[in-house]
């Protein structure tokens, strides 16, 4: 109830076609401190869903809890099959502890963020895609049940290339890409057709 989230997506597309992708987000705790049940840590575990294949090149902003307050399992727990079956583990990313995995043909990106009441943290990826880009670029922005996020998207080509049809009327096109700002009230789907100037 009190933690407000922004979330930043940036895809550059590189002279090759590949593309890398930046996504920050932003949890503003809007609680004040001592108050009952909302004067404390905001204390998520963040996962962000990205294309199956992608590489995870750089993650940082995280806080992990202390030690202390997780409980240990006990003998008898048993893994749930459901979940086993839907998430496959690949691996940390060896400098931000970030926990990678597939889960229901994505890879997943997840680490611990810490919000202290009155205060904003903000955690990012960036990630390399596993295709390349032509002139036609899209996004699918899948929202997250339960929050609303205020949502921006930027793609930007290499020099050389220009927008000339957006998907959608609201999204900005520049010299060479294309914005987007609204709320992530829904999925959402942008795209441009870009051309190459010769």
């Amino acid at each position: 109830a009190k933690i407000k989230q922004s979330i930043e997506h940036q895809a550059v597309v590189q002279a090759d076609g590949s593309i890398i992708d930046t996504v920050f987000v932003h949890r503003t705790h809007s609680g004040v401190a001592g108050v009952p049940l909302y004067g404390v840590n905001n204390v998520d575990y963040l996962r962000i869903y990205v294309p199956e294949g992608s590489e995870l090149l750089e993650a940082g902003g995280f806080t992990f809890p202390p030690e202390d307050v997780f409980k240990i399992p006990e003998d008898w727990y048993k893994d749930d099959i459901d979940l086993a079956a839907q998430e496959r583990e690949i691996g940390i990313h060896p400098q931000s502890g970030t926990r990678i995995t597939s889960e229901f043909g994505k890879n997943v990106f997840g680490n611990w963020l810490m919000v202290a009441p009155g205060n904003t943290a903000t955690a990012y990826f960036v990630y390399k895609l596993p295709f390349k880009a032509d002139s036609r670029y899209s996004l699918l922005a899948q929202k997250q049940s339960g929050i609303d996020s205020d949502f921006t998207t930027q793609v930007i080509y290499p020099d050389g290339w220009s927008p000339v049809w957006s998907a959608d009327d609201r999204m900005q096109l520049a010299a060479n890409g294309a914005s987007y700002s609204g709320v992530l009230d829904e999925d959402k789907v942008v795209g441009v057709v870009m051309k190459k100037n010769f």
